[in-house]
């Protein structure tokens, strides 16, 4: 959807004095290389920074009241059971859920390798 369209869309919902949290992917780097861009993909997602993403957030009328970078340990607990669930189903597998099981596996080794350059910026914005 995006972060403008979402914006615009949560405005009329919201009651007086309302905020809004949400997670946003963020480099972590001005610099991130191109293995922490290939992590996500070209699939349209808008990446930037977070001093990009506040911009971003500003642009549309909103103010931020609070940002926090995901933590490894979020990361780590939500990719660990997918690893365990993986090493379940690999057993017997046919090649479209091997195909599969590899992509997931490729997308936990893509975030460990760049791990330092790329995350989610949880955000608390409201209205300005």
């Amino acid at each position: 959807m995006g972060l403008e369209q979402a914006l615009a869309g949560w405005r009329d919902v919201l009651t007086p004095g309302g905020a809004i949290a949400f997670s946003e992917p963020v480099y972590l780097t001005d610099t991130p290389s191109d293995g922490a861009r290939a992590f996500w993909g070209d699939e349209g997602i808008e990446v930037g920074t977070e001093a990009e993403i506040r911009a971003r957030v500003a642009a549309t009328g909103f103010q931020t009241v609070d940002t926090r970078v995901l933590s490894d340990v979020a990361w780590e607990g939500y990719f660990r059971p997918i690893e365990d669930r993986i090493a379940r189903l690999r057993p017997g597998a046919d090649a479209g859920l091997v195909r599969a099981l590899e992509q997931g596996l490729e997308e936990i080794a893509g975030w460990r390798a760049h791990r330092g350059e790329t995350g989610y910026l949880l955000l608390v914005v409201r209205p300005s």
